[in-house]
């Protein structure tokens, strides 16, 4: 970015679509991360490399963010984080190259049972926000109007506030009167609602959180009672759901699983060069051996009042998307 100041003529060129979009590629597909990371919700940034080799985040490792004045983090986008506050203002932010743009003014409030979801559009190169009031199940979008929202959540509830995007899509696991049954996602290019089935198994007595590995959707399932093992989904391009592995847990983790599956929260995983998985379960960053399959070590992240916690983890990259 220091480059863009030395001439009109290097300014143009490194602003250019094909010079960011080019870029934008290249930072994604960096095998040694360099220029990946993990964004916490109190808008904290740790590079990717450091996770995998520390056992604890400390001030040294976290990196402090200077975001506009907004308290709710939306989502993150191609380098992009959205962020919005009570009154749900929307501004897109980039922190690399320092700078924000607001795009939404909203007539409500948020509260407890607002949903969110960030997402791309690739056949428009625009970036577009969700929000779903359950208290008169309304959409909000600067684009959108979508008229069937009350056909698709009549008798669901969505129960991860800030929704999983992936391959052009918002996803939501919903839950009715009888427990969880299915995957609503929204289209952010068709601006259409579409339905997906959870993997074949019991249901019962389950918690289910979504996550990203890559360029698939994820799932995660633990028994809330017999909280000892969780079983790792896939959902391939082939259209059917694939186990990966079980993850058997730490005695005193599942103490904490425990009192931390009473909530939704969405789970995400990386992978790194020797295989190892990153799995984030905010407050925990869980590191999980890919050829032995199980747990080496969990990452405590602290959770301050006065910074609004890291109830959110997602993974960055870092670009000069403007």
């Amino acid at each position: 970015m220091r480059f863009t100041s030395v001439s009109k003529l290097w300014n143009q060129q490194i602003s250019s679509p094909h010079f960011v979009n080019t870029h934008m590629k290249i930072a994604a597909n960096d095998k040694k991360f360099r220029n990946h990371g993990i964004i916490f919700g109190n808008l904290q940034f740790c590079h990717l490399p450091s996770l995998f080799n520390k056992r604890q985040v400390t001030d040294e490792v976290l990196i402090h963010m200077d975001p506009p004045n907004l308290s709710f983090f939306v989502g993150s986008v191609n380098g992009l984080i959205c962020l919005c506050n009570h009154e749900l203002e929307t501004y897109i932010w980039n922190p690399i190259i320092r700078k924000s743009k607001k795009i939404h003014d909203s007539p409500l409030r948020s509260s407890s049972n607002t949903k969110l979801g960030f997402g791309y559009d690739e056949s428009r190169d625009d970036y577009k926000v969700l929000f779903i009031n359950y208290s008169s199940l309304c959409y909000y979008d600067s684009m959108c109007n979508v008229s069937n929202l009350k056909i698709v959540l009549q008798g669901n509830f969505l129960t991860n506030t800030l929704g999983k995007y992936i391959n052009g899509k918002i996803n939501w696991i919903s839950c009715n009167r009888l427990g969880i049954n299915k995957i609503i996602s929204f289209d952010i290019v068709d601006e259409t609602w579409g339905t997906l089935e959870l993997p074949i198994f019991r249901q019962d007595n389950c918690n289910y959180q979504l996550g990203v590995m890559g360029n698939d959707l994820s799932l995660i399932n633990t028994s809330i009672f017999m909280n000892t093992s969780s079983d790792v989904w896939i959902f391939m391009n082939c259209g059917f759901w694939t186990k990966l592995f079980t993850i058997k847990h730490h005695p005193d983790l599942s103490l904490f699983m425990v009192s931390t599956l009473l909530d939704a929260f969405t789970i995400q995983f990386h992978e790194s060069n020797n295989g190892d998985f990153l799995l984030l379960l905010p407050p925990l960053i869980m590191i999980f051996n890919g050829l032995t399959r199980r747990l080496k070590h969990s990452v405590y992240v602290e959770k301050s009042v006065d910074d609004g916690g890291c109830d959110a983890i997602e993974i960055y990259v870092e670009s000069i998307v403007p």
